[in-house]
């Protein structure tokens, strides 16, 4: 019952999760994995990650793999991703852990990879959005400002300060 818990639970989640011995070949790869990869498990179970995925040496993402071997966990933020293979590209977290066996001796290392291309799309746009924005005021010749509800100013923009004789 235990094992069956623990394989319905990896294979739900919306996560990417894996896991490596200890030459980085994967032992195992749950759906979310191949969702995002577009790569299914029977092809990369068994197989060197860094032959899988050139692109963990390129980015430096090896270092992580390397270093769960050790014992280290480390988390990573906003790496790009590109699967030559599938086309598929974009951005992920990555959690990377130690796997210990019941002697508490390293066997492996796992991974929490979570798709975060949406989010860092929408960041983009956001940033663009505001500056956009900030240009559009700062520049404007004519008078913008914003005041709170008793009526005191909060932001004006150049073209408001010269015209109230302000900088």
């Amino acid at each position: 019952m235990r094992k069956e818990f623990y394989e319905i639970l990896i294979n739900s989640s919306v996560d990417g999760i894996l896991a490596f011995d200890r030459e980085c070949r994967y032992i195992l790869w749950n759906p979310a994995m191949e969702l995002m990869s577009g790569i299914g498990h029977e092809e990369v179970l068994g197989r060197c990650a860094f032959d899988v995925f050139p692109f963990l040496k390129e980015t430096g993402e090896d270092r992580f793999f390397l270093e769960a071997l050790k014992g280290e966990s480390n988390i990573t933020h906003n790496r790009p991703y590109t699967v030559e293979r599938t086309g598929r590209e974009g951005f992920y977290e990555g959690h990377y852990s130690p796997l210990y066996d019941a002697d508490g001796e390293i066997i492996g290392g796992f991974a929490i990879i979570r798709e975060i291309t949406q989010r860092m799309r929408a960041e983009s746009l956001l940033r663009e959005n505001e500056k956009r924005y900030r240009d559009l005021v700062e520049n404007s010749l004519g008078l913008m400002s914003t005041h709170d509800m008793q009526g005191v100013l909060l932001s004006v923009n150049r073209a408001a300060a010269n015209m109230l004789g302000y900088r």
